[in-house]
């Protein structure tokens, strides 16, 4: 019992000397404190201490590095401490002491760095310890370059590696430019427009234009090889090294038309493989000839144009179109049912007859004679006219006959070619007989003779004379000798005896 009481009484005397201590340390205004800032368990210098939120120099850390003393303090004064990039922690005071640490961390901020990545790449995004320096390096795509750094709309380097010191939380971007590449277009000729040629980025459409001139028509571009036809092209731009070659072509001179009657002509053009035609911008066609006759491609008589280029192959491109006002007279008809009559060793020419024609010319093998001279006969619907004086060779003739009218530019076209083999009798043999030898000769030396007698056909080749006496004997008293000659009717002479 006595111990309990003992007991209490100690429980007693602390409790007063706690409370009035409690007394003395609420109405003291004269604390200090003393300690030091710890960080990465050193000193930290250059801290700035501030009493409930206010600095002042006067307050800063001692010159010992990291240690600070600050006096005149109450109960429940805050005391603070700053330095840039670090978290340092707040002391709160309640009593006089020198052996206060304070521990100080470093900031750490969040760099974020990004761009777009079919553009590019980037490196260097994390997070760091302020002051911290980071590299940033970014790496254009294919068919890209690298244009800078930006912090917002805040242009920070143009070079693709950077090095920053982390002083706060900061989002970086990345921005990459297509690279314009120099498009060429080869082979043009001087004097020529060509369109397309520029500065073109990746995946952008070229547009390929080309034109002529009198001097040069095109004929296709060469796209890395491949041949196109279309004078404009369009394609994608994939490929920084793509060859295109425009081609074109030497063109052929232009024509130089002329009309003489109803006939367009024109010198013939060197290197031309043939003529394009068009008459009035509606009948085209080709021709091989230098001339062209409107009668075949007019029926009415008039005035129009008439169009004509040279056509060129290989290395030659087509001239220009010359053009050409003609007056057209429509002719009369042409004579038809042209024929060739054999009668009585004579060779006649027969036509249909023209009632509008005043005169006919006859050509053969390029020489005409007007009908009027020759002597003729004419029917109702027909003509003949004889012309054996004017074959007068072993050959074939081409005949051509024209109806003439009262005002020449009516003339009718030719009539169709007529060809006649003319076939003449070879010159008679000479023989002679000397009592019963017959001997013979003819001009042609390769000629061949033959024997006839009361039907009997015998073959003298090879021979210089023969007896007669056997066909004489067997009453036989006229004989023929028969020449031939190739390419000539057959001819012979004849004896008989007395």
């Amino acid at each position: 019992m006595g111990k309990r009481v003992i007991l209490l009484l100690e429980i007693f005397l602390l409790a007063l000397i706690a409370m009035a201590g409690c007394n003395l340390r609420y109405n003291n205004d004269s604390f200090s404190v003393s300690g030091i800032i710890i960080f990465n368990k050193n000193p930290l210098d250059g801290v700035e201490v501030g009493i409930n939120g206010a600095f002042d120099v006067s307050l800063n850390a001692s010159d010992v590095k990291g240690y600070f003393n600050v006096a005149n303090l109450k109960y429940g004064d805050k005391i603070s401490f700053r330095k840039e990039g670090y978290n340092i922690e707040e002391y709160e005071v309640k009593y006089s002491t020198i052996e206060v640490k304070i521990n100080a961390t470093k900031i750490r901020h969040k760099v974020s760095i990004s761009c777009d990545t079919e553009q590019g790449c980037v490196s260097g995004a994390g997070t760091y310890d302020f002051g911290e320096v980071v590299t940033l390096f970014a790496t254009p795509n294919e068919h890209f370059d690298f244009e800078g750094f930006y912090d917002g709309n805040t242009l920070i380097s143009t070079n693709n590696e950077r090095s920053i010191c982390v002083k706060s939380n900061c989002k970086i971007v990345a921005k990459f430019v297509p690279i314009e590449y120099d498009f060429l277009i080869s082979g043009v000729p001087k004097g020529i427009s060509v369109t397309g040629a520029g500065k073109y980025k990746i995946g952008e459409t070229i547009q390929l234009c080309a034109e002529d001139n009198e001097s040069f028509i095109f004929s296709n571009w060469l796209v890395n090889g491949a041949k196109i036809n279309n004078k404009l092209y369009n394609f994608v731009f994939n490929d920084e090294n793509i060859v295109v070659e425009a081609i074109y072509f030497k063109r052929l001179i232009k024509p130089v038309l002329s009309q003489t009657n109803n006939l367009i002509v024109w010198p013939k053009v060197e290197n031309a493989k043939d003529y394009s035609v068009t008459i009035n911008n509606n009948s085209s066609f080709n021709v091989c000839t230098n001339s062209i006759n409107l009668s075949n491609y007019l029926e009415l008589s008039g005035s129009g144009v008439i169009s004509v280029s040279a056509n060129g192959e290989g290395q030659y491109g087509n001239s220009v179109f010359a053009n050409f006002d003609y007056c057209y007279f429509r002719p009369i008809d042409t004579p038809t049912m042209c024929g060739i009559l054999s009668e009585n060793n004579k060779i006649f020419l027969s036509f249909s007859k023209v009632n509008s024609a005043v005169d006919y010319s006859i050509n053969i093998d390029n020489i005409s004679y007007n009908l009027s001279s020759i002597l003729y006969e004419e029917k109702q619907n027909s003509i003949k006219v004889e012309i054996t004086p004017y074959l007068t060779q072993c050959k074939t003739y081409n005949i051509v006959i024209v109806a003439l009218a009262q005002d020449a530019n009516k003339n009718s076209l030719p009539s169709e070619v007529l060809s006649y083999k003319n076939i003449l009798p070879t010159s008679k043999p000479t023989i002679a007989v000397n009592g019963f030898i017959l001997t013979w000769s003819h001009s042609d030396a390769q000629a061949t003779f033959y024997l006839c007698a009361n039907g009997v056909k015998i073959l003298l080749d090879n021979l210089s004379e023969y007896d007669l006496k056997p066909l004489y004997d067997q009453g036989i008293r006229k004989i023929e000798v028969v020449v031939c000659v190739k390419g000539f009717l057959n001819n012979y002479s004849s004896y008989e005896f007395v």
